[in-house]
This record gives C-alpha cells, structure tokens and sequence, in this order.
C-alpha cells in the first residue's frame, strides 16, 4: 500500500531511515569543482587512472567533446579537458558533449558503471560566437 502524502505531512524521506541506512547516505569524498581532483589519493589510485576517459588530466574534472564521429559517443580523440573555464575552436560542426573524467568501464559492459555513483551538478555557460 501506498501512502499518500498531504500537505500536513510533517515527514521527510530521510526519517524513515535508519542509522545504518544514514550512515550509508554520508559522502565519503567531498564535493569538488569543475577542476576535479587534485592531490587525493583517489585521483592517484594507478589501476584506475588509465581507465578515466583523460587519464592526464584530474579526475572528477568537467570533460567536453566535440562529437563529429559517428557512433553513440564522443571518441577521446574528441575529447578535451575544461574544469573551470575554457575557450575552445571548433574546427567542425558537431555536437557539444559534456560529462566527468572518471573510470570507463573496460570490460566493455555496462559504460555507465562507474558513474552511477556520481552525485551533482556543473552549470555550464556556453558562449557560441561566428566569425
């Protein structure tokens, strides 16, 4: 059964846990800009660092692509890294891709697997000037 929510409702999902559940909840890595990582010990672990789709640059970072190829993603080759701020010549048209330098999966199963733990927001102002 479904309970229905009022306008009363004095409860917020969060009270239904319980300690262990909360507990669970905490982050165990801080928030981070647009930079990403810098000197942790996450972004350095080896095995993972090749794995990230720009192993040279911090993990966690905002990441574009200027998708020109065909397929259902951006090719690293099309890939660049941003963090807090970048200025970027298109040398085509295409598509712009955002997401997070972070591990891809190399099994070539789920590509989203280690992304489903990410948590958060950039905002991205996009400035498209002509000649």
């Amino acid at each position: 059964m479904v309970k229905v929510r009022t306008p009363t409702e004095k409860r917020a999902p969060e009270d239904f846990f319980s300690s262990e559940q909360r507990q669970r909840l905490q982050l165990v890595r801080g928030w981070i800009d647009p930079d990403g990582f810098k000197n942790s010990s996450y972004a350095s672990w080896p095995g993972r660092r090749e794995r990230r789709i720009l192993p040279d640059e911090n993990a966690g970072g905002l990441l574009a692509a200027l998708k020109t190829s065909s397929g259902e993603v951006p090719l690293k080759s099309e890939t660049f890294f941003v963090g807090r701020s970048q200025r970027f010549v298109a040398s085509a048209r295409g598509t712009l891709w955002f997401t997070v330098n972070d591990v891809q999966s190399s099994d070539g199963g789920n590509p989203n697997l280690f992304f489903n733990d990410n948590v958060g927001l950039f905002w991205v102002k996009v400035r498209i000037t002509g000649k």
